[in-house]
């Protein structure tokens, strides 16, 4: 028989786990949070570090100075036509011109003809030309070409918005 100083095993068959391991266990573990918070939260202020109202009122400062004369950013009329082919393969797309120091008047006159141009040479396009990515890279790439052609280089670049293939 065993001695009755000696612990018995559970009646299942397994050892419970002695208290003196898990105290250290759980305090390990409340100590990590801890600092996996703090540190969260310094990286926090370090990315956040309230610089972004200072960039909003940079910026919202330079678009007053500019004045309402000069155009920088103009949205081009929405193009939608077909493709060269397949025949029916319709195509619409959504654009801005960025524009180098053009009056108002100008710009929205340019911007009319830039689209125009645009959804002529559209109709040139075949679908298999302009699918994937380096194929839409082509086509945004070509397009930026002609709007810096039809304005005579006052076109920096002309941001696709929106692109859809139907």
């Amino acid at each position: 028989m065993a001695e009755p100083d000696e612990e018995m095993p559970e009646p299942d068959g397994e050892a419970a786990p002695p208290k003196s391991r898990l105290l250290p266990f759980i305090l390990a573990m409340v100590g990590l949070t801890v600092v996996a918070a703090a540190a969260g939260g310094a990286f926090g202020l370090v990315l956040g570090g309230g610089e972004a109202p200072k960039a909003h009122e940079e910026v919202a400062s330079a678009v007053q100075h500019a004045g309402p004369e000069l155009a920088p950013i103009k949205a081009l009329p929405a193009i939608v036509t077909n493709l060269a082919a397949p025949e029916h393969t319709w195509v619409r797309i959504e654009a801005a011109a960025v524009f180098d120091n053009t009056p108002a008047p100008e710009a929205d006159a340019l911007a009319a003809k830039i689209a125009e141009d645009l959804v002529a040479y559209l109709r040139t396009v075949p679908l298999a030309q302009v699918e994937g990515g380096s194929g839409f890279q082509n086509l945004r790439e070509d397009l930026n070409e002609r709007a810096r052609a039809r304005s005579n280089g006052r076109v920096r670049e002309l941001i696709i918005e929106a692109f859809v293939i139907e």
